[in-house]
C-alpha cells in the first residue's frame, strides 16, 4: 500500500466521488417520484390512462435502476478517501473498450494488468498504449485510476 499520492489524483478521486453523490440525489429523486406514483395509484378512483403513475412509476424504477450503483461507488471513494491508502499495480497494459447498457451509454475504456481490470478516462486512455509497462496507482477500495506512469524500457 502507499500513502504517497498527488494532489492530482485526490482531486480526480474527490471529483469522482461528487459526481456519484450527484448520482445519489438523482436517486432521491427517482424514489421521491417513486413513492408518489405508489401514492397516486393507492388513491381510491385509479384511472390508469388518466392518472400520472402511468408515467412516474416506470420512469422512476428505471432512474433508481440506473443510479443505484453510484451509492456503492460512493462509499468506496469516501473509504479511499478517510484511509488514505491507495495501492499501486505495475505491469503489461492492455486496453479495450466496453459499451454501456442502452441506447445513450458511452462506451468506456478499459485497462486491463494481469487479472485486475481499471475503468480510465478518455485522457488517460490516449496516453496508454497497448503492450506498455505502466504502473497504475489507483484507490483500494474503489479501484479508482488516480495516476498511470510509464515505465521506462531497459
Amino acid at each position: 500500500m502507499d500513502k504517497m499520492v498527488s494532489v492530482e489524483g485526490i482531486a480526480k478521486l474527490k471529483a469522482w466521488r461528487q459526481r456519484q453523490a450527484f448520482g445519489l440525489m438523482g436517486l432521491g429523486l427517482a424514489l421521491v417520484g417513486l413513492s408518489v406514483a405508489l401514492g397516486l395509484w393507492a388513491l381510491p378512483g385509479f384511472a390508469f390512462f388518466i392518472n400520472p403513475v402511468v408515467i412516474l412509476l416506470p420512469l422512476s424504477l428505471i432512474w433508481i435502476w440506473a443510479l443505484w450503483p453510484c451509492l456503492g461507488r460512493y462509499q468506496k471513494a469516501a473509504k479511499d478517501l478517510s484511509n488514505g491508502t491507495y495501492m499501486r499495480t505495475s505491469g503489461v497494459a492492455s486496453l479495450r473498450q466496453t459499451g454501456g447498457v442502452g441506447l445513450l451509454a458511452p462506451k468506456r475504456h478499459m485497462l486491463d494488468i494481469g487479472d485486475k481490470s481499471f475503468e480510465i478516462s478518455a485522457a488517460f486512455a490516449q496516453s496508454v498504449s497497448s503492450g506498455q509497462s505502466v504502473i497504475v496507482t489507483h484507490g483500494l477500495a474503489s479501484n479508482f485510476v488516480l495516476d498511470i506512469a510509464s515505465l521506462a524500457k531497459a
